[in-house]
């Protein structure tokens, strides 16, 4: 999982004319496919304010500062205006990406007599557990939506119980289809490669998953 790693195996199958196909990871020269992760958490924030039309909101964010949180964070702040609703540094918990802490924050916002969100929106599935877990702790659950991201197997689970709303889920199908596609069509095309290419990135649809769907 190195990237360095991966940085030399692909510059060394480019130095042979051998094109590469990456999965998330940009590198000089290949094709990248990829997830759109900030678009698929978008359209979670979307169908919550629409489809649920929640108001009153707390996002569960990873780690202050960190790049990944960072963009959900933004994501979420962005649609939330276009709705008319304010996401102020008040209205998020950090979690560190992990059950345990999320369950501290949520345990401490309880604590605290704060009035309560409608929905706690999570930056990932293992956050949104934590959160499912600190709203059965303090009886609210049916009372208080929380929904996560990524799609985990735990997480799609919950969601079908009818605990967890929703999560966003990857096509991993559609990913392996989109690389092989990828892969067919550029050995097929036969075209010089460029060792110094800027990657070139394919995304690739996440779904929302709800009881229903």
């Amino acid at each position: 999982h190195s990237l360095e790693h991966a940085e030399a195996l692909a510059a060394n199958c480019l130095s042979h004319g051998v094109p590469i196909i990456s999965v998330d990871i940009p590198l000089t020269g290949a094709y990248c496919v990829s997830f759109d992760y900030i678009g698929a958490f978008g359209a979670l924030v979307e169908h919550v304010l629409s489809w649920h039309s929640c108001k009153r909101v707390k996002l569960v964010a990873g780690t202050v500062g960190n790049y990944f949180s960072d963009l959900r964070v933004d994501t979420c702040r962005r649609i939330m205006q276009e709705h008319g609703l304010e996401l102020g540094e008040n209205n998020i918990l950090y979690g560190d990406f992990w059950e345990g802490p999320t369950m501290e924050a949520m345990d401490k916002f309880f604590e605290s007599g704060e009035p309560l969100p409608e929905v706690f929106i999570c930056c990932n599935d293992t956050m949104a557990l934590g959160a499912l877990q600190a709203v059965k702790n303090a009886n609210k659950l049916g009372k208080i939506m929380v929904v996560g991201t990524d799609g985990a197997a735990e997480a799609i689970d919950s969601v079908k119980a009818g605990e967890l709303s929703a999560t966003v889920a990857q096509d991993s199908a559609g990913i392996g289809a989109v690389s092989l596609k990828t892969m067919v069509e550029t050995v097929k095309a036969g075209k010089a490669i460029d060792v110094n290419a800027t990657p070139e990135t394919i995304p690739v649809d996440s779904y929302i998953v709800t009881k229903d769907s």
